[in-house]
């Protein structure tokens, strides 16, 4: 940081040689022996540093020093790591605040409303770096709505989106542990701003539920799609979206599965195998198809002790 208080002295600082400094810090810290990074990085003070050149530089005034977003994305991991959010908090309620300046159409149009989304996002993406319960992220999620109270879903849906849909892809495949009660079903509230595929959120995140899961809704929604002979579920993908929305299909199946045998009711999880292995023989390829029979042998094992008494 001597570098960086050399050229904060002599008026050189901009936003891209802040980033070269809490770059190189970052990097640093990584390749030594500190047990935590994010403590690593509480300890190395740069984030207050930046932060309170960016105030006396008058270059926080506005938001245009986070339009270069690896800048904005790794102050906020320091700003994170030293507790500053409540600055992060500054930028995002100006941003949101400024949406009625977004045109309505138009090619400018996308880079304002990223340029609205950035600030919310990198200070998530910061909250949940580690391998930590996603609580910190959920909340500012929670936060950001409140800035919003009053908009229709349909304008709170470009700005809060992509922010859920990062949160809903990192619960959905287990990437962290477990949150609190209160934290995840503020989560679950949120879920109709981010889709419109609204049953199939609910139902898959209601199984990995941290207190109170619950697999009805997700058997009715499997149920559903099996009976549906109208549906294009099982074919063969033709580009992402649909390539996405098979491999959700496959994973709430997996999910589901897997605490319907947990919670030893096995003639509805041999139900929910047998879909999977019907419907998607091909995508499921041969890891999953040894889950599943894995599973299955699991549910046949535990069904037969239980009939002998002995569990």
């Amino acid at each position: 940081m001597s570098v960086f208080d050399q050229a904060v002295a002599k008026g050189m600082m901009s936003t891209r040689y802040a980033h070269a400094c809490l770059k190189k810090i970052k990097s640093g810290i990584v390749k030594s022996s500190v047990l935590n990074i994010r403590d690593g990085m509480k300890d190395s003070g740069a984030g207050l540093r930046v932060l309170k050149w960016l105030i006396s530089s008058g270059t926080a005034n506005d938001n245009e020093f986070l339009k270069n977003e690896a800048f904005a994305g790794i102050l906020m991991e320091f700003i994170v790591a030293e507790g500053l959010q409540e600055a992060a908090w500054t930028w995002i309620k100006r941003a949101l605040e400024a949406r009625s300046n977004i045109p309505k159409t138009g090619p400018a149009r996308s880079q304002a409303v990223r340029d609205t989304v950035t600030p919310l996002m990198c200070l998530i993406k910061a909250e949940i770096m580690d391998a930590v319960p996603l609580d910190a992220g959920y909340l500012c999620l929670s936060r950001a709505a409140g800035c919003l109270k009053g908009s229709s879903l349909q304008q709170m849906r470009p700005f809060l989106g992509p922010p859920c849909w990062l949160l809903a892809h990192r619960t959905i495949h287990h990437l962290h542990p477990p949150p609190s009660e209160s934290s995840f079903e503020s989560f679950l509230s949120l879920v109709p701003v981010f889709t419109e595929h609204i049953d199939y959120h609910f139902a898959h995140l209601n199984v990995l539920h941290p207190t109170k899961p619950n697999v009805e809704s997700a058997l009715a929604y499997l149920r559903k799609l099996d009976t549906d002979s109208n549906t294009d579920s099982f074919q063969e993908p033709k580009d992402v979206r649909e390539r996405r929305k098979l491999v959700a299909h496959i994973n709430l199946g997996l999910d589901t599965a897997k605490f319907l045998l947990e919670t030893h009711r096995f003639s509805e999880a041999e139900w929910v195998m047998d879909f999977l292995r019907t419907n998607y023989p091909k995508q499921l390829g041969v890891e999953h198809k040894k889950q599943l029979e894995q599973a299955r042998a699991e549910a046949l094992s535990l069904e037969l002790l239980e009939e002998l008494s002995l569990v």
